[in-house]
């Protein structure tokens, strides 16, 4: 049997009427999963994409970065600076 105290939890945000009830995203904003289970989905996911970025040979990961630091310099360094001053 759990013994340790828990702290309270807060109360459910209010469901929008266009949102569906079940999406992972909601179930976890509503704090319905358990930690260890959002664990486990987190490290699936950083699994997946570690194998698609998968390169074979030194060539291709030195061709990939430098593609990446090109796009970098390309790109601005603030995206859509209006919306985060809201």
């Amino acid at each position: 049997m759990h013994t340790e105290a828990q702290a309270p939890r807060a109360p459910l945000p209010p469901l929008q009427k266009s949102e569906p009830v079940f999406t992972v995203d909601n179930l976890i904003a509503r704090g319905l999963l358990p930690d260890w289970l959002i664990r486990a989905g987190i490290r699936r996911l950083l699994r997946e994409r570690l194998r698609e970025q998968q390169l074979d040979g030194e060539p291709a990961r030195q061709a990939a970065l430098q593609a990446y630091a090109a796009d970098l310099r390309a790109s601005p360094i603030a995206i859509n600076t209006e919306a985060a001053n809201e």
